[in-house]
């Protein structure tokens, strides 16, 4: 008789028998059907471990730029920048905007 399932083909030997399957097929018998990324050899551990580096990659990143922020804010912080108002920008004033002196006065 033939054990083998799904058209697989059956070899008899002295301690029992060995089905050879068909290209969508493994197990014992032949019992399952193998799916496309297995067949491949693919693991999801391609995908995980690698993910996994770059996320954690930029993760030190963002930590690194929020330190640096921090430190150049508390640097900062407290010193007289008379050259910055308050939106950080540099506040220009033209000469004609700086008050004159009275004009002189006459006596009669």
């Amino acid at each position: 008789s033939n054990p083998c399932q799904n058209n697989a083909s059956c070899i008899n030997e002295r301690d029992g028998y060995i089905c050879v399957c068909p290209k969508d097929f493994i197990g014992l018998q032949c019992e399952s059907r193998q799916e496309f990324l297995r067949s491949l050899g693919f693991s999801y551990h391609y995908i995980i471990w690698p993910s996994m580096a770059i996320l954690l990659l930029m993760i030190i990143t963002l930590f690194t730029i929020a330190v640096g922020r921090v430190k150049e804010s508390r640097r900062l912080q407290g010193t007289y920048r008379p050259a910055l108002n308050e939106h950080g920008q540099t506040s220009r004033v033209e000469f004609s905007m700086i008050l004159k002196p009275p004009p002189e006065e006459r006596l009669i």
